[in-house]
């Protein structure tokens, strides 16, 4: 039998876990017409993403800067993760349940596909596009099989992000280099940051991360922009708001839970 307690942040400190579970709600702008012309704007959920990780020793915690901005692989467990190793209880597929989405006429359940030795990732919505709030998403119940560990994991519960703003239009995206003013409603939050990242054919090349907590606004200046390459031919490209509530187990395995709302728009 695998045991775990639970244990706060600060008790750990910047130890590796063996395990990490993510549970990232891609976000973006919903909008909604009124009667009278006018609309009324909020975000919601774009995508839902549910991904494990097994590598006993090596998952770093998601530690932002300590001030200003760092360029990294990846801030998403896809683009950012190790080889790893199979879950030791592990007894048939991964499984994952979400009754939530049930209620929205599409499968409430499904298989984690493993994509590496360690590495399982799960695609929650499968395409299907929502103007669901992310609080409502990340705090609804999931659960797990095929691992007794993730059958008793619980997931952090999330913050609130009402809004963000952009000082540009976006309805086709930002254009990578200009100023940018960003501004957001958020509360409840352990961390918050502010990112870019551009991929191709799906696989990370470039990302540019900073920290964001205690702000409600962010300015993407030269300063920032500087860090990024000029050049990446073939690559696609988005803008974050990110924000993430984070909770630590320790017992025969050490356990990262991460639950994250991650607002995006294209940029190009």
């Amino acid at each position: 039998m695998l045991l775990l307690s639970l244990a706060c942040a600060d008790d750990i400190g910047t130890a590796p876990a063996d395990v990490r579970v993510t549970f990232d709600a891609i976000a973006w702008t919903c909008d909604d017409a009124g009667d009278d012309g006018t609309f009324d704007y909020w975000v919601g959920v774009e995508q839902l993403f549910l991904d494990v990780q097994h590598a006993p020793g090596e998952l770093f915690p998601y530690e932002l800067p300590d001030e200003g901005c760092e360029v990294w692989t990846s801030p998403f467990p896809d683009g950012n993760h190790v080889t790893g190793s199979d879950l030791p209880d592990r007894d048939g597929p991964l499984t994952w349940s979400m009754p939530l989405i049930a209620t929205f006429g599409q499968p409430g359940e499904g298989e984690l596909e493993q994509e590496l030795g360690g590495f399982w990732r799960a695609d929650l919505f499968n395409d299907y596009n929502t103007c669901h709030e992310a609080a409502d998403v990340l705090g609804a119940e999931v659960s797990f099989g095929g691992s007794e560990l993730l059958a008793a994991t619980t997931l952090p519960e999330p913050g609130t992000l009402e809004q963000v703003l952009v000082d540009v239009d976006i309805e086709d995206g930002v254009t990578i280099g200009e100023t940018i003013e960003l501004g957001w409603t958020a509360e409840g939050w352990d961390q918050a940051f502010v990112g870019f990242e551009r991929r191709r054919d799906g696989v990370p090349v470039e990302a540019i991360v900073c920290d964001a907590a205690g702000l409600d606004a962010y300015t993407l200046d030269a300063a920032f922009w500087s860090l990024s390459e000029v050049d990446l031919p073939g690559t696609t490209a988005r803008v974050m708001v990110g924000f993430a509530n984070r909770e630590f187990e320790e017992g025969d395995l050490r356990m990262e839970k991460v639950s994250r709302a991650v607002w995006q728009v294209s940029a190009h």
